[in-house]
């Protein structure tokens, strides 16, 4: 039978107690920084990406002009062959590099659409699966980003 209240205190779990304390902010410390070094991650890929998108906002600009001067080619290929002053080679070559001017429009935008979703991974998403199964290619911007 003991009289008198009955005291446990883990005295030599002292320094145990400290060590814990210890790893547990060490390891906060480290979780912080991830932290902070994946925030700084998201806005460097942000950034890597509009500036991409400027970019190609540039190139389709100069690929609309490439498209523009091989059609006008394509249409002085035409009127001289219809006054018989070179073959139909010349104009078939002239479509080929009309359709070859198309093509490098239609990549560069798919390029910018690319990015334009590389932007939505980059800042987390934000869209639900049952919101991607009804998108449809008319939902999708084909103009520019401003």
């Amino acid at each position: 039978m003991a009289i008198g209240p009955s005291v446990t205190l883990p005295i030599f779990e002292g320094y145990t107690n400290l060590a814990r304390l210890e790893v547990a902010e060490n390891r906060y410390q480290q979780m912080l920084e991830d932290y902070h070094q994946t925030i700084l991650n998201a806005f460097r890929e942000v950034a890597d990406v509009l500036v991409a998108l400027q970019t190609r906002k540039e190139q389709l600009a100069n690929q609309h002009q490439h498209v523009a001067a091989a059609r006008e080619s394509l249409e002085l290929a035409d009127i001289r062959y219809r006054k018989g002053l070179v073959s139909y080679i010349d104009v078939i070559d002239a479509q080929r590099i009309v359709l070859d001017a198309e093509l490098g429009v239609v990549q560069t935008e798919r390029a910018r659409l690319t990015d334009i979703l590389s932007i939505f991974k980059a800042v987390g998403g934000g869209w639900e699966d049952e919101q991607l199964a009804h998108l449809t290619c008319r939902d999708v911007p084909v103009g520019r980003l401003s």
